[in-house]
């Protein structure tokens, strides 16, 4: 009899442990959409292929900013961000892109934007038309999408407003060396193949 007893509580204890388990893997698994505002200061490398040099040509060159979160604020209640903004270039000649605004990109795309913060949220990615600006002095500071338009068509902030700020590490002197064409004794010449961002580097999102 007290084997049998004993048998039955272990049975309801294993049942109860399963059903702990279940309910916790089942709220782990939610996740919402994140609504509101954010502000986020962000720092990152950009890889651009292949290299922008003066009197390149053109074809589509790839340019991918990388970016992670120093802090966030806002309503949302969102804490951090991470993904990569990837826009396709028309040419890799550093003259005519200066000249021109910056083009369409998506911050998520393949890989979508990744939230952290007082919720599990669920990705997103944000299109940016083209449009964006470029400062020609030091510090260089880069708009998207500036005259154009952004949107997010799922996901957390879905319907907002959102931009992308970028303030490049780098000098206007020293983007000028990376573009001109390999020269013998001119150190950092041959190619603007990676930049850095930080500073007044930002992400925000609006209604």
């Amino acid at each position: 009899m007290g084997r049998r007893i004993f048998a039955a509580l272990a049975a309801v204890a294993l049942g109860a442990g399963v059903l702990t388990v279940t309910a916790g893997q089942a709220y782990a698994a939610a996740k919402v959409d994140a609504a509101g505002t954010l502000h986020c200061t962000i720092t990152g490398k950009v890889k651009i292929s292949p290299p922008l040099v003066f009197g390149g040509t053109a074809g589509a060159a790839t340019f991918a900013a990388k970016v992670a979160t120093g802090s966030c604020s806002g309503t949302s209640g969102v804490t951090g961000v991470k993904g990569t903004f990837t826009a396709h270039l028309p040419t890799n000649d550093c003259a005519a892109l200066a000249l021109l605004p910056f083009p369409g990109g998506t911050f998520g795309g393949a890989k979508p934007l990744k939230f952290k913060g007082a919720s599990k949220y669920n990705p997103s990615s944000i299109n940016f038309t083209s449009g964006g600006t470029f400062t020609a002095a030091t510090p260089i500071v880069m708009h998207v999408p500036g005259a154009g338009s952004s949107s997010i068509a799922s996901g957390s902030f879905k319907n907002q407003h959102a931009t992308l700020t970028l303030s490049y590490l780098q000098s206007a002197e020293t983007f000028a060396t990376n573009c001109t064409a390999k020269t013998k004794g001119l150190k950092g010449s041959g190619g603007l193949k990676k930049m850095s961002f930080g500073g007044a580097s930002n992400l925000d999102i609006t209604s």
